[in-house]
């Protein structure tokens, strides 16, 4: 969280690496399959993929339910990758201006 409205966070998607597209796959022993509870996770790893960039997510967007959560391992990876770059907004990142 970088502050109580906005915290950082990454895109997932199925989208291989192409062209314009500078995705990374992810493992399958990146993704946690149960809680603490041992309740099976709905977001499991399928061929999945995280968008080279941080976004910077709003609150108001919520609220968030948890589905998923990725190992230490995961962890550690996608920040390998993210650890030197700056957290921008979705539009940005598209190239758009963002709507005030």
């Amino acid at each position: 969280m970088i502050n109580g409205e906005t915290f950082e966070g990454v895109m997932l998607t199925h989208t291989k690496p192409k062209k314009d597209y500078d995705n990374i796959e992810l493992k399958e022993e990146h993704f946690e399959k149960e809680n603490e509870r041992g309740e099976k996770y709905h977001f499991q790893f399928d061929k999945t993929y995280f968008v080279k960039t941080k976004l910077l997510k709003e609150a108001q967007w919520g609220p968030f339910k948890q589905v998923g959560k990725l190992t230490k391992e995961g962890v550690d990876y996608l920040e390998s990758y993210l650890k030197e770059l700056k957290p921008i907004n979705w539009h940005h990142y598209l190239g758009e201006e963002e709507d005030l």
